[in-house]
């Protein structure tokens, strides 16, 4: 539905919540959306930085970067989000080396 607000909950762990003061995240996305339509806000809130650590040069999300939408695995950043919940829930985590990743 173009007209659906979907309200998003981001929860960010890891090395990703480190200078982030807002916890959750809430964002707003009017119609159908992804969880890359979700990181390119979040990357307009805060910053190149943080997209560079979550995607690719060419876009996609990077192999060590794990999405979890209502508990369930997000493979594709691509594919469209549905769900009945509101607010959706996202959590992103960002396993480095350090961190068993």
């Amino acid at each position: 539905d173009a007209n659906r607000l979907a309200c998003v909950q981001v929860w960010l762990f890891g090395s990703l919540a480190d200078g982030v003061a807002e916890r959750p995240l809430n964002v707003e996305i009017r119609g159908l959306f992804s969880v890359g339509d979700v990181i390119a806000e979040i990357g307009r809130r805060c910053g190149r930085a943080f997209l560079d650590r979550v995607t690719a040069p060419g876009g996609g999300m990077l192999g060590y970067c794990r999405v979890f939408v209502n508990g369930q695995s997000v493979d594709d950043a691509t594919a469209p989000i549905r769900t009945t919940e509101s607010p959706t829930q996202i959590e992103m985590i960002l396993l480095t080396a350090a961190e068993g990743g």
